[in-house]
């Protein structure tokens, strides 16, 4: 997945279908915008038929976003479409041909993709980070400790891809405590911090780091302060005064066993 593409596709004015459609293509695309998914896959990833896929693409294609090429494999036989992401309309040139880009994949010509077209896919294998990229559910489902931020400062994309990876690995709950807290307070503390997202995500580090310490077993006392606390307690419930020589007398049999 490229940031750069999809920073950019999600920047488009589209019906909300179409974009989805956008947006799962440019899932896949390099930084040349480029990519072959198939069919297939896009409609897994929008939840939507086949035909409603090649639908958008078509409407795409007539808005001058989308370039599509056919594919086939030296056996003749069809592979999934080429698709080029035209960044600012235009500004982006097309691919190079298949037969340089990618060997053993012969072009050809005809840019249909009928509801015949075998599915099988080829996935592209490499990814711009080290870490998996956001699906499509969490790209267009914001979460609520996320609404609750970009309340106060709304996030770039960039942004938003980074911290929602970041949040993968922490507790959703902690995430909605600490995010109410930071809005609340931002007010007071914007003056000594740049960005309301990395504060959030220190205070998170140390909510989860306090919640952890609260965690612990309580340590085991020793056997003189637990018998002077058992004392204490006992001396307390019979409503003895602590300073009279009962209460002394209590605590001495208390040390002796």
């Amino acid at each position: 997945m490229s940031i750069k593409v999809m920073t950019w596709a999600w920047e488009q004015e589209l019906p909300p279908l179409t974009k989805l459609v956008l947006m799962a293509i440019a899932d896949h695309c390099d930084d040349e915008g480029y990519a072959w998914p198939g069919i297939k896959g896009i409609s897994k990833k929008c939840g939507v038929a086949h035909r409603t896929v090649q639908r958008q693409v078509e409407e795409l294609q007539a808005k001058g976003i989308l370039k599509v090429e056919a594919r086939q494999r030296p056996d003749g036989s069809s592979s999934s479409n080429g698709y080029t992401v035209v960044l600012n309309q235009g500004v982006s040139e097309s691919h190079p041909p298949m037969s340089e880009s990618h060997p053993g994949v012969t072009e050809v010509t005809s840019l249909g993709d009928s509801g015949d077209t075998p599915l099988t896919v080829i996935e592209p294998s490499c990814e711009t980070t080290t870490t998996k990229p956001l699906t499509l559910l969490e790209l267009f489902n914001e979460p609520e400790w996320l609404k609750t931020l970009a309340d106060v400062v709304r996030p770039d994309q960039k942004q938003v891809i980074r911290i929602r990876k970041w949040a993968r690995n922490h507790d959703e709950a902690v995430l909605n405590r600490v995010a109410y807290s930071v809005a609340e307070m931002w007010e007071i503390y914007k003056t000594k911090n740049k960005s309301i997202y990395a504060t959030f995500m220190n205070w998170v580090r140390m909510e989860e780091a306090r919640v952890e310490e609260r965690g612990k077993p309580a340590p085991v006392l020793p056997r003189s302060q637990q018998d002077r606390y058992g004392a204490e307690a006992y001396i307390q419930k019979q409503g003895i005064h602590p300073n009279s020589e009962e209460a002394n007398q209590i605590r001495r049999e208390w040390s002796n066993g």
